[in-house]
């Protein structure tokens, strides 16, 4: 066993993860281990690939599309082992997935990818302009009229100097309707609605005090984008990431791979956007 001081108590709360030393009650689910294990990131993957995993197989999936550069997309494993609350699941990014792997070494990793940025992007943020985007587009049928859940994190590298400057957004639409939203309000999530002074609740620094192991300054806590969709016809999804006013310092998206162990009460123990 290596020495105390490399292990803390990780709560899982209610729209948080919080680092606890020397925990004295169970104020919330949390685990005892190491959090200086490593993210392991695969970019080898088809779109089809990347769609399946993010919803339950009961749905049914077609038109498959990945716009962006090829290096903007993946699979990622070992999230738990970084600190975060999501294990598995897709990465999209507005540069090189594989540069979210910790540790957090430096304030302005990223990647120019010289590819377009994504018109319903730049319009989550007011109309400006948009760079190397990372879109993966869609269509699903339901046999049944449910309640479609997509758990996600977002990270930036703009964090924490240029909030106020470069507003990278991400999005997950359904229908055209963007459910990546702040939760309780209308406002799409970008490095200008969830930061250390806006919407602080919903912010994790990974900068002054890195906690967790992966390279982004500055993340969300585990957030849920969700919408009720009708049985028997196509609803299309978007989940989309991108660069806003430079093509330089990296965001990303990191979306939970579902799993029968995904239950109703699970969400409910994290925050949803109504």
């Amino acid at each position: 066993m290596s020495s105390p001081t490399d292990w803390h108590y990780l709560v899982r709360c209610v729209s948080t993860n919080v680092l606890v030393p020397n925990l004295a009650k169970p104020h919330g689910f949390f685990v005892l281990g190491q959090t200086n294990g490593y993210l392991t990131v695969t970019t080898n993957v088809t779109p089809q690939q990347l769609a399946q995993l993010v919803v339950e197989p009961e749905v049914t999936i077609s038109n498959v599309t990945y716009t962006g550069a090829g290096v903007a997309c993946g699979l990622f494993t070992g999230g738990n082992g970084c600190g975060l609350p999501i294990d598995s699941g897709v990465i999209l990014s507005s540069g090189d997935v594989r540069l979210a792997i910790g540790p957090n070494t430096v304030p302005d990793a990223g990647v120019n990818n010289e590819t377009p940025g994504d018109v319903d992007l730049s319009n989550t943020v007011g109309g400006q302009t948009t760079y190397d985007a990372a879109v993966l587009e869609f269509d699903i049928v339901s046999s049944n009229s449910c309640v479609l859940r997509f758990q996600y994190i977002f990270a930036s590298e703009e964090y924490p100097e240029y909030v106020g400057q470069y507003d990278d957004p991400c999005a997950i639409f359904v229908d055209e309707i963007n459910t990546a939203l702040v939760p309780s309000t209308s406002q799409p999530v970008t490095v200008d609605t969830v930061n250390a002074s806006t919407n602080s609740q919903y912010y994790v620094d990974n900068w002054y005090l890195p906690a967790f192991n992966i390279q982004y300054d500055g993340m969300t806590t585990l957030l849920t984008a969700q919408t009720q969709i009708s049985p028997d016809i196509p609803h299309h999804v978007k989940i989309a990431v991108a660069d806003c006013g430079d093509q330089y310092y990296d965001s990303a998206i990191f979306i939970k791979a579902w799993s029968s162990g995904s239950s109703s009460q699970d969400y409910q123990h994290s925050q949803a956007n109504k």
